[in-house]
């Protein structure tokens, strides 16, 4: 159970710092193509090139995961083990995506509480 713990928390600091460079650089595509013709055509050329890497460093951080798990679980408990993640981070994806719903169902400018400090995502 510690050689898990272990090999989690390294995979998924690792896993968190990729998500934040993944959605980094979807923003930063995001923000190029909403300036339509201004758009700079180097940088979404180089946003093109690093989205495949980001996929690519993926697949490397899932490989690795892999082979750690595999110094001490068996084939069955590994993947018992990534089921249960894939799980969890479905259910998790759920929660946010009804948290997303229900906020954008609240009236402009309010909170829960209808204290006023809420607000609502601008339309993307």
């Amino acid at each position: 159970m510690t050689k898990l713990r272990e090999v989690a928390s390294r995979t998924e600091a690792s896993r968190r710092t990729l998500r934040a460079d993944e959605m980094a650089a979807r923003r930063a595509m995001r923000m190029e193509l909403l300036a339509g013709d201004n758009a700079n055509d180097a940088r979404v050329e180089e946003l093109l090139e690093q989205l495949p890497k980001l996929e690519r460093r993926r697949l490397d951080l899932h490989e690795q995961e892999q082979k750690e798990l595999a110094r001490f679980l068996s084939p069955v408990q590994r993947a018992r083990y990534f089921a249960l993640q894939d799980e969890l981070r479905r259910g998790m994806q759920e929660v946010q995506r009804q948290r997303m719903e229900t906020s954008d169902s609240l009236p402009h400018g309010r909170d829960r509480n209808g204290s006023g400090s809420y607000r609502r995502r601008p339309p993307q």
